[in-house]
């Protein structure tokens, strides 16, 4: 009778080629008895999609429009990584593709756009250009820098950026103006969206960061108080009941307000920099000060 031991120890020590092996044996025992059920799961890969949750309260038409399509080589195939987050049409009793387009609904990946950027802003505008959209012919001067303006159009209007506006042509060069895509055929699909748009950067951006819509619609008033639940600073404009010389001394004001709380922030911060600085001086100095007595002491 052969000992294993001694039969295997020409192989070595276990490793690599061990492991090599072991592996290709393994393998061999699949397609044996069943090549077609091995096949299925080796090279197959069934069609899928991102699942909608249960308590979604979706209907049919918005479960079929949740799924967005993406170019796949020469065709358009449903994606299986994403979905537009549709929950809030119901709320609002649209239909997707029809009274709101899908391009301003985002995607349950949690990506919104510039979101790096606008947290290096300091003031956020949401502006209807469905209720008002002569902002930029109006203003007196520049804005102060680092106020972001987001544009928001519906229904059956046609906003059109100002000619030969300089504040327009500045703003839009140096990144602080962004023209949201047309978002639905309804007079208020631009409402929805801002208020879509406004509670998802409440939650991905500083608090410090305030928000200002431009708006003579009174039902962001409610927005207004809900925002106050989370500790974000938001003003409703309504340009119809202000001119513009006080649209933007209010505008700028608001920016102000956030730099020189910023500027506090900063000074106290030094503050405490300077007192602990001066403490550790304080501490070493009174070292010091005993070794020298400890000194004069060893030389008596």
């Amino acid at each position: 009778m052969f000992n294993y031991d001694e039969a295997i120890a020409f192989l070595g020590e276990w490793g690599l080629f061990q492991w090599l092996i072991f592996f290709l044996l393994s393998a061999s025992i699949i397609p044996n008895g069943s090549t077609g059920l091995s096949t299925v799961f080796w090279a197959a890969t069934p069609e899928h999609w991102r699942r909608v949750p249960s308590n979604a309260n979706l209907s049919a038409a918005r479960l079929n429009a949740s799924i967005p399509l993406e170019k796949r080589g020469r065709w358009q195939v449903r994606s299986q990584c994403s979905r537009y987050r549709l929950e809030a049409l119901s709320a609002g009793n649209m239909e997707p593709g029809c009274d709101v387009s899908l391009s301003h609904c985002h995607r349950d990946e949690g990506n919104l756009p510039d979101l790096d950027y606008l947290c290096t802003m300091s003031h956020i505008v949401m502006m209807d250009l469905d209720n008002w959209g002569s902002l930029f012919d109006q203003l007196p001067a520049t804005l102060n820098q680092g106020t972001f303006i987001w544009g928001f159009q519906g229904g059956c209007g046609h906003w059109k950026p100002p000619v030969n506006c300089k504040i327009f042509n500045y703003l839009n060069k140096i990144g602080c103006f962004f023209l949201h895509p047309r978002c639905g055929k309804r007079r208020e699909a631009a409402d929805f969206a801002i208020c879509v748009h406004v509670g998802r950067l409440d939650e991905h951006l500083p608090k410090h960061i305030p928000f200002t819509i431009l708006s003579g619609d009174k039902g962001f008033l409610e927005l207004e108080d809900q925002l106050k639940m989370t500790q974000r600073v938001t003003r409703i404009l309504d340009p119809h009941k202000i001119d513009a010389d006080m649209i933007y001394t209010l505008l700028n004001s608001i920016s102000d307000a956030v730099k020189e709380n910023e500027e506090i922030d900063i000074q106290m911060a030094m503050a405490q920099i300077l007192q602990v600085t001066r403490a550790q001086n304080d501490t070493h100095g009174d070292d010091e000060f005993q070794e020298a007595i400890r000194r004069s002491l060893e030389e008596k």
